[in-house]
């Protein structure tokens, strides 16, 4: 799956929002810019992938 993907639905909106309430407006756009580096199609978000291995644990696990 592609990072920016897996980031994604492991909650990044969730955690960059909790971030963003006490940054300051220097570091909510510092946060903001590295958040795009890690999910945009673009940047890091396509080019790097994320895989599961498991010991035989059924089903698929979140978040995939």
């Amino acid at each position: 799956m592609p990072m920016g993907e897996w980031l994604l639905r492991l909650g990044l909106e969730t955690r960059a929002r909790q971030l963003l309430r006490r940054a300051s407006p220097e570091q909510a756009a510092e946060i903001q810019s590295r958040i795009s580096r890690l999910v945009s199609p673009g940047q890091m978000g396509m080019l790097f992938k994320a895989v599961v291995l498991t010991g035989g644990i059924p089903g698929p696990l979140p978040p995939f």
